[in-house]
């Protein structure tokens, strides 16, 4: 029983603590944020402000001295007359930061501009200064001013600070068209009303980016200075920004002076175009947020009340909510021991009660549950485990054969389908199924495995009576008693065909099955049309299973170039869509000629995806079933080169020698997608060629002209290579061609293919040990050898023998499946039982010698034969204790030119080999062993 290490509550206040936590201080931290924002805005505000204030007066003072002004500047007369003088002192002596107005008038003298004095008005002086000091003082200036302007007189406004007896005194010119008007005011008394009750620190800078006028906070001042900050500086900037268009702006600094903490400054910039100065405005960053911090004080200090009242009602809450969840966990755990029918009591209406009330009820029923889950769970499990044997029973991939190839797909309407079909080889002739039981689910399911264990059955029954290929109407019949086993209670359809793969003949029976579709190709007709497309009604019998006396007949059809057969069960037209609608024959038939009938996968794809389009996510009732069998026009093989060619070879023969046996070459490069792979090998093989060749084994035909020890220890051993071909090969495009063709036509047996027509071949039946000798001496008398090497004779016999005796002593087995003559007597005859057999053939072609040895037991499987010879190679010794026919596969493999090995497991096995026809002995020596390796599927 799982221990509760983490209760319930912990989680929760895991789970909303931090929630609530990360809440409160998204909230506190967003507050604070909109305060810092809202207050910044203001501060930053009331800085322009106080610039713009002082940009104000500036130019307030200006208009009003050039209002009392004005008239005096343009009037024509030569000299103010004495009272428009003394009321204009009066006027001016009332404002206390005036100290003087003086109007210079231009004069134009021998081409020159000249000042002089028009008018000049003394209102105050700076305190402690004689009038006459003063005079002097301010004649001097003018006499400066003058010598000035007459160099420069674009100017229209111009101001400056200079100092006299310790007073600061702020001269402003402005030039008009009569002339030049000079003001001396007190720059203290200037100041004095804009920085009164203010926290700001003002300053004006002329254009020169002198100071001319400060004022305000004394205090900060000091600061200021020892910081370092260069106000002038930030002028400058100001006029390279593009915000010196707008003529104001305010930003933050860093104020870092010796001895002092670091301190932020906001300073505000305002530019005055009339009269070509700038305004500042400074103010500390901590006093002006003075405000601001202590909202946000309080805002925390609300924000951790908060905080403190959600926790506690929080742990309350979850308390309240986990006692009775406690109860439950605690109940759960006492019925997962096996304790039913206790039951808790939770009070209160909520859903918590509720759930202890449904908890008490299953409590007391899951123990009825249990015994009906447990029946259900092992029937569920039986129907897993027959619904896995079934998906064996078909195909696994589609199957080619020379240009026929074939393509099945089912669908079962449940766990298990009712619906089969399969396909077997004999030789050149293919067996095709397709059945449909009554219904679907479990018990059609068996009868589908009725049918393939029939299937299993008849393939052993046609290896003794292959007259049963002749007539599928036998192999219905016997499909039609096994069926009858099930005395009536489910019945089958079915179709069997057989297709001889040489001669393109077709043979079929019906057992009341769906009626194959035959497509009749026509030249010049690339979209098919309906007329190609006829139902195959004859040969129609009842279904399996009906009837015992039912005898089935046959028909039969030639499949000529690009015809093909569409087998199909009734849940392929009769299935229904969400409208209660079925497919239909229509349907069907539209699909078909849809795809051309070119490729039998593509049909096979095609009927099911337009039947899933119909049905449009609607669920099937009946097992789907397809299957087609296609002739295609012409049989294409499809080769790839691997390594390094020789320089010699000539694919184009290899081409030639295929089309004789009509077979066409497309030559590609993916070797992933090619059926045949000419491999030219090189010894040492790099890691990329072995992994080459264990991915590709089968289909490699390995090209060597290493010795035949290398050729079995490092590249027929290790991998799953089935062809090696010596580079020097007497027939090498005529080699290759016949074992293409061989594989790709399924004719394994037999010794005919090599030789070629007009071959004499013999044949014996070896049925005793003392007779091999014999015979094998009569067989190569047989033949007239004497234009050929001379130890060829001695090479055949030698062969022969180990062949016949590994065949004689080795190869019979029990009915236990152990060797049955391994252990005896070799130097004692015995005779063979009529099964035990063995045939032994003999023959000769135009280029080829070829010795045949065949048994009834089919138990020479490829890695005995590859481990064997490589064991002899290297002990040069007899057969081991663990059986095997090591050494006689060594002598074939070593003395003949090829060794063929064709093999049908537990029933059948030929082993060939293959002798070049040379007149030198050395030109056969130099010759590197073929091996060849053909498995009956």
């Amino acid at each position: 029983m799982q221990k509760i290490s983490v209760p319930l509550k912990a989680k929760i206040i895991v789970l909303f603590g931090p929630l609530l936590v990360g809440a409160l201080a998204f909230y506190v931290y967003y507050a604070i944020k909109l305060f810092n924002e809202d207050k910044a805005a203001y501060i930053y505000d009331s800085t322009l402000a106080s610039v713009e204030t002082l940009g104000e007066q500036v130019r307030s003072r200006m208009s009003e001295m050039e209002s009392l002004l004005l008239p005096l500047i343009k009037s024509g007369h030569e000299q103010i007359r004495t009272q428009d003088l003394t009321r204009l002192k009066e006027t001016l002596l009332r404002k206390e930061e005036m100290y003087e107005a003086v109007f210079l008038v231009r004069e134009i003298k021998d081409q020159q501009q000249l000042l002089k004095n028009k008018f000049q008005v003394f209102v105050h002086r700076p305190e402690g200064l004689e009038e006459e000091n003063y005079q002097a003082f301010s004649d001097i200036q003018n006499a400066k001013l003058m010598e000035d302007l007459q160099h420069s007189q674009s100017k229209n406004f111009t101001s400056k600070t200079v100092s006299l007896a310790g007073s600061k005194i702020l001269e402003v010119v402005k030039s008009y068209p009569e002339g030049i008007l000079v003001l001396r005011l007190s720059a203290s008394h200037f100041f004095t009303a804009l920085a009164k009750g203010k926290q700001h620190y003002f300053l004006l800078f002329n254009e020169n980016l002198e100071t001319i006028l400060d004022g305000g906070r004394k205090d900060f001042i000091n600061h200021l200075e020892s910081s370092g900050f260069d106000l002038a500086k930030q002028v400058v900037n100001f006029q390279s920004r593009p915000t010196a268009d707008v003529g104001a702006e305010v930003r933050e600094f860093d104020l870092s002076g010796k001895g002092e903490r670091k301190q932020n400054v906001l300073l505000g910039i305002k530019f005055l175009p009339d009269f070509k100065l700038w305004a500042l405005a400074l103010i500390p960053t901590n006093e002006a947020f003075r405000a601001a911090r202590f909202l946000i004080q309080r805002s925390a200090f609300l924000g951790g009340l908060l905080l403190s009242l959600c926790v506690f009602f929080g742990l309350l809450f979850a308390r309240g909510l986990t006692r009775p969840l406690e109860k439950l966990a605690a109940m759960a755990q006492k019925v997962a021991k096996g304790e039913f029918g206790i039951t808790v009591a939770i009070k209160g209406r909520d859903e918590l009660s509720a759930l202890a009330t449904t908890f008490n009820y299953m409590s007391k029923e899951i123990e009825h549950y249990i015994g009906e889950m447990k029946e259900k769970s092992r029937l569920e499990n039986e129907l897993y485990v027959a619904q896995l044997v079934q998906s064996t029973f078909f195909p696994d991939q589609d199957w080619k054969k020379g240009c026929i190839e074939v393509s099945g797909r089912f669908r079962s309407a449940s766990e298990c389908g009712g619906d089969w079909w399969g396909i077997f080889h004999h030789g050149p002739k293919s067996v095709i199924f397709i059945c449909d039981a009554t219904g679907h689910g479990v018990g059609a399911a068996l009868m589908t495995a009725t049918a393939f264990c029939s299937l299993r059955n008849l393939k052993q029954i046609i290896y003794d009576h292959p007259d049963y290929l002749e007539n599928p109407g036998k192999i219905l019949s016997f499909m039609n008693h096994a069926a009858l086993g099930l005395k009536g209670e489910m019945l089958m359809t079915a179709v069997v065909g057989v297709l001889d793969v040489e001669t393109h003949i077709f043979k079929y029976a019906n057992a009341s099955h769906c009626p194959p579709i035959f497509f009749k190709s026509k030249e010049n007709t690339p979209t098919p049309e309906k007329d190609q497309f006829v139902p195959l009604m004859e040969a129609n019998g009842a279904r399996l299973g009906h009837r015992s006396d039912e005898i089935y007949k046959y028909e039969e059809i030639m499949l000529e170039k690009d015809d093909a057969i569409f087998f199909y069960t009734d849940g392929i037209t009769e299935a229904e869509n969400a409208e209660g609608k079925p497919f239909g024959q229509r349907r069907l038939l539209k699909t078909l000629i849809k795809t051309r009938m070119a490729l039998a996968s593509n049909v096979v794809d095609t009927v099911f995806s337009d039947i899933n389009d119909f049905l449009e996510g609607a669920s099937i009732k009946d097992d789907h079933t397809v299957v087609c069998l296609k002739r295609q026009s012409k049989h294409v093989v499809k080769i790839a080169l691997h390594g390094t060619p020789a320089h010699d070879f000539d694919l184009m023969k290899l081409k030639d020698e295929l089309t004789k046996q009509n077979m066409v070459v497309e030559e590609i490069e993916n070797g992933r997608d090619a059926d045949v792979i000419l491999y030219w090998c090189k010894l040492p093989l790099s890691p990329e060629e072995l992994e080459f060749l264990k991915t590709n084994g089968k289909k490699v035909y390995v090209l060597s002209d290493v010795t035949s020890e290398e050729n079995i220890e490092f590249i027929l051993s290790p991998f799953e290579i089935r062809h090696l071909i010596g580079k020097n090969a007497f027939d090498l495009y005529g080699e290759i061609s016949a074992n293409i063709c061989k594989e790709r036509f399924g004719h394994l047996w037999g010794i005919e293919r090599y030789l070629g027509d007009g071959a004499i071949i013999h044949h014996e039946e070896v049925g005793s040990s003392e007779k091999i000798m014999e015979i094998v001496s009569q067989m190569i008398e047989k033949f007239d050898l004497t234009t050929y090497f001379a130890p060829l004779k001695d090479y055949l016999a030698t062969v022969s023998v180990e062949l016949v005796s590994n065949a004689v002593f080795d190869a019979v087995r029990k009915p236990s499946g152990e060797l049955k003559y391994y252990n005896v007597d070799r130097t004692q005859s015995h005779a063979l039982e009529l099964k035990e057999k063995v045939s032994f053939k003999m023959g000769r072609g135009e280029k080829l010698m070829a010795i045949s040895v065949e048994d009834n037991f089919g138990g020479l499987k490829r890695d005995i034969i590859l481990n064997g010879i490589l064991r002899a190679m290297r002990e040069k010794m007899p057969k081991t204790e663990t059986g095997g026919a090591g050494l006689g596969l060594y002598m074939a493999f070593g003395l003949s030119s090829t060794l063929v090995v064709n093999l049908w497991d537990d029933k059948r096995t030929e082993v060939i080999a293959l002798f070049d026809l040379q007149k030198r002995q050395k030109h056969y020596k130099e010759r590197v062993t073929s091996f060849h390796f053909f498995r009956e599927e």
